[in-house]
């Protein structure tokens, strides 16, 4: 009879447990989706954006969301170019503050009436998975934290291109490899307070062909000043006025240093390779030629990093930009029109 009643009160309070634990979910869930319309509305996407299905998991501390659509517009003309289709969406954390969001299988469908017309509500490439780490403070993002993973391009379309476009891509893919995988990743951390924003890794390698990577460190970011710029240009795409105003900003911006790498997996190769097939010379004499010019030219101190570059005794070559005098995007601009050349304005140095 003891026995009974111990297993009586187990399944009691296994089933308050379990009954608790749903409920907890469905409460957590109805909170997210009231969330998820906020965001909603705070970025005018009421008629860009739907989603299907969001599950929670109190568990894990997560929300997912299934089948999000996400209407893509030309800014100046709000028309439609095409549609952002994500499988999978997976939000842990608190959107107001700190979170992370993965994106799983996203396709891009084509709804731009200027690609031919048998192109039109076909996928132009596919997003394998994507992971964002955001957090804010007073509503301005101070660390972000991006990987895109595995960008690839719907070669099928190839086949509804008319000759003339096959030969073109045909002679583009002689260079570069367009079945291969893209990969982006993004950091940068910002000091609104200070007006600094340090671009820790902005990289995207296309695998197989070849890779870019910057790193920048900014001040006089009115960081403040241009959320509340594009904040009013969310309601109003075409407000030129606040267009110019973003623009101003931009150009007070301070860029104190830049670095720039470049590395080769084979496009280079290819493009020398085609390049003087197409010149009717070796490759070796295109390479000679080209280095000449660059010996007899404003890049002469350079002259050892190129080579090495274009011979491949080196896959990257690196520059790093030095604003030492602490001039403003708008001021290099007018003072490199001035003396005619932006080398006597920046410190700029190559290496391998």
């Amino acid at each position: 009879m003891k026995t009974a009643r111990i297993v009586l009160l187990f399944v009691i309070v296994a089933v308050a447990l379990i009954g608790g634990y749903f409920s907890a979910n469905m409460y957590v869930k109805n909170i997210a989706i009231k969330k998820i319309n906020r965001v909603i509305e705070k970025n005018h996407w009421e008629n860009l954006v739907e989603y299907g299905n969001v599950k929670a998991n109190i568990l894990k501390g997560d929300i997912t969301i299934q089948n999000v659509k996400f209407t893509v517009q030309n800014n100046m003309t709000s028309k439609t170019i095409g549609v952002m289709d994500v499988k999978t969406i997976v939000v842990n954390g608190d959107l107001d503050k700190s979170y992370s969001v993965k994106a799983y299988d996203t396709d891009f469908i084509n709804l731009n009436d200027k690609l031919q017309e048998e192109m039109s509500n076909k996928k132009l490439f596919n997003i394998k998975t994507a992971y964002f780490k955001i957090s804010k403070k007073n509503g301005i993002i101070d660390n972000f934290d991006a990987e895109i993973k595995n960008i690839m391009l719907n070669t099928k379309l190839i086949n509804l291109m008319n000759n003339d476009e096959k030969k073109k891509l045909e002679d583009i893919e002689k260079i570069i490899k367009i079945d291969n995988p893209i990969n982006v990743t993004m950091k940068y951390k910002s000091y609104p307070e200070k007006g600094i924003l340090n671009l820790e890794r902005y990289s995207i390698d296309f695998v197989n062909n070849a890779g870019i990577a910057y790193k920048a460190y900014l001040k006089n970011v009115d960081l403040k000043g241009i959320k509340s710029a594009a904040d009013q240009l969310k309601k109003n795409p075409k407000n030129f006025m606040v267009i110019a105003n973003i623009m101003s900003k931009f150009m007070e911006i301070k860029p104190v240093k830049l670095d720039i790498a470049i590395s080769n997996h084979g496009m280079l190769d290819r493009l020398l390779e085609e390049s003087a097939k197409k010149k009717h010379m070796t490759k070796d004499k295109l390479i000679d030629t080209a280095l000449n010019r660059i010996k007899a030219g404003q890049l002469s101190f350079a002259y050892n990093p190129i080579k090495n570059f274009l011979t491949s005794k080196s896959k990257s070559i690196n520059v790093h930009i030095d604003n030492q005098k602490g001039l403003s995007i708008g001021d290099i601009v007018t003072q490199a029109r001035n003396h005619g050349s932006i080398l006597k304005i920046l410190s700029i140095k190559f290496s391998n």
